[in-house]
């Protein structure tokens, strides 16, 4: 038989909050969220996948609790910490959010509220692939995204397992599009990220 060798960059313990190895939602998100954020600022595409079992932890690690945010949430409240502290005359910050699920290969809008079923995954030869008809929303503030995971949580496919009562039976994915405009002050020359 052969062995397979894997690596990581990084191991939580999140079992006991007493347990001095514990490393709560704040640890993973130093560990992860902020390079991913800084990535983002520099331009680059960036993407968090969470996969395991159910009842694994992957909805607590990427949303958390009303108590204890997790990834996501705190992506985007320091996501709008660094656009205040970026906006200045010669730098603005737009932010768009898309939500949908993709459930028996059906792909859903949840930030719609006659909630699209169907919706079309497309190939664009620049931009790759991309989802037909799919809401994007401008938003302005942390409390804006929070209001619309609120409502497109809402939407989202559940159903009983052996392991969770109220198990997502469908795959969600949020995006957040950051457009940088750079102004150069003196000559007036934009630039777009």
């Amino acid at each position: 038989m052969d062995s397979e060798t894997f690596a990581f960059d990084h191991c939580f313990w999140s079992m006991d909050e007493k347990d001095p190895k514990f490393a709560g939602q704040h640890v993973v998100f130093n560990s992860l969220g902020r390079d991913v954020l800084d990535r983002a600022f520099e331009g680059y595409n960036a993407c968090i996948f969470a996969y395991g079992q159910t009842g694994s932890g992957k909805s607590y690690s990427m949303m958390g609790t009303q108590d204890t945010k997790g990834l996501i949430p705190r992506l985007c409240d320091n996501l709008f910490e660094q656009i205040v502290a970026r906006n200045c005359e010669s730098t603005n910050c737009e932010v768009e959010v898309s939500y949908m699920e993709i459930y028996n290969e059906k792909v859903r809008d949840l930030l719609d509220p006659n909630g699209k079923h169907n919706l079309k995954v497309r190939e664009h030869k620049i931009l790759g692939p991309y989802v037909d008809g799919l809401s994007t929303l401008a938003v302005s503030s942390y409390k804006d995204i929070e209001n619309l995971m609120s409502e497109g949580n809402k939407s989202r496919t559940v159903a009983a397992t052996n392991m969770n009562s109220e198990s997502s039976r469908s795959h969600a994915v949020f995006n957040m599009i950051i457009t940088q405009t750079l102004t150069d002050v003196q000559s007036g020359v934009r630039l777009r990220s």
